[in-house]
Protein backbone atom coordinates (compact mmCIF):
# COMPACT_ATOMS: atom_id res chain seq x y z
CA UNK A 1 0.00 0.00 0.00
CA UNK A 2 1.23 3.47 -0.85
CA UNK A 3 1.46 6.31 1.67
CA UNK A 4 -1.71 7.78 0.14
CA UNK A 5 -3.52 4.46 0.63
CA UNK A 6 -2.41 4.37 4.27
CA UNK A 7 -3.66 7.93 4.71
CA UNK A 8 -7.04 6.93 3.31
CA UNK A 9 -7.15 3.92 5.65
CA UNK A 10 -6.17 6.15 8.58
CA UNK A 11 -9.07 8.45 7.73
CA UNK A 12 -11.55 5.57 7.92
CA UNK A 13 -10.13 4.32 11.20
CA UNK A 14 -10.09 7.85 12.58
CA UNK A 15 -13.82 8.14 11.90
CA UNK A 16 -14.61 4.93 13.77
CA UNK A 17 -17.83 5.06 15.76
CA UNK A 18 -17.38 3.62 19.26
CA UNK A 19 -13.86 2.68 18.05
CA UNK A 20 -15.26 0.36 15.36
CA UNK A 21 -15.37 0.46 11.58
CA UNK A 22 -18.28 -1.79 10.64
CA UNK A 23 -17.30 -2.76 7.11
CA UNK A 24 -16.10 -5.98 5.53
CA UNK A 25 -12.46 -5.84 4.45
CA UNK A 26 -13.52 -6.20 0.81
CA UNK A 27 -15.65 -3.03 1.06
CA UNK A 28 -13.01 -1.09 2.98
CA UNK A 29 -10.37 -2.10 0.43
CA UNK A 30 -12.58 -0.84 -2.41
CA UNK A 31 -13.18 2.45 -0.59
CA UNK A 32 -9.45 2.92 0.04
CA UNK A 33 -8.64 1.88 -3.53
CA UNK A 34 -6.51 -1.22 -2.88
CA UNK A 35 -6.89 -4.97 -3.26
CA UNK A 36 -8.22 -6.84 -0.22
CA UNK A 37 -5.04 -8.94 0.23
CA UNK A 38 -2.95 -5.74 0.43
CA UNK A 39 -5.31 -4.26 2.99
CA UNK A 40 -5.29 -7.51 4.96
CA UNK A 41 -1.48 -7.46 5.24
CA UNK A 42 -1.55 -3.92 6.66
CA UNK A 43 -4.40 -4.73 9.04
CA UNK A 44 -2.56 -7.81 10.32
CA UNK A 45 0.53 -5.68 11.00
CA UNK A 46 -1.56 -3.10 12.86
CA UNK A 47 -3.08 -5.99 14.81
CA UNK A 48 0.35 -7.35 15.74
CA UNK A 49 1.26 -3.88 16.99
CA UNK A 50 -1.82 -3.87 19.22
CA UNK A 51 -3.46 -0.94 17.43
CA UNK A 52 -6.51 -2.75 16.07
CA UNK A 53 -8.41 -6.02 16.30
CA UNK A 54 -9.88 -7.44 13.11
CA UNK A 55 -13.28 -9.05 13.56
CA UNK A 56 -15.90 -10.38 11.16
CA UNK A 57 -17.02 -7.40 9.07
CA UNK A 58 -15.48 -4.97 11.57
CA UNK A 59 -12.22 -3.43 12.67
CA UNK A 60 -11.90 -2.43 16.32
CA UNK A 61 -9.56 0.44 17.14
CA UNK A 62 -7.87 -0.85 20.30
CA UNK A 63 -5.41 1.92 21.15
CA UNK A 64 -6.73 5.25 19.85
CA UNK A 65 -4.13 7.36 21.71
CA UNK A 66 -1.23 5.39 20.21
CA UNK A 67 -2.93 5.49 16.79
CA UNK A 68 -2.94 9.31 16.94
CA UNK A 69 0.69 9.43 18.06
CA UNK A 70 1.67 7.32 15.05
CA UNK A 71 -0.34 9.51 12.67
CA UNK A 72 1.20 12.67 14.10
CA UNK A 73 4.72 11.23 13.70
CA UNK A 74 4.04 10.28 10.07
CA UNK A 75 5.81 12.79 7.79
CA UNK A 76 3.32 12.16 4.95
Amino acid sequence: MSPDDLTALATFLDEAVADQVLLPQRTLAAMVGVQRPSLNKVLKEFGRQGLIAVRYAAIQLVDRARWYRILEADPA
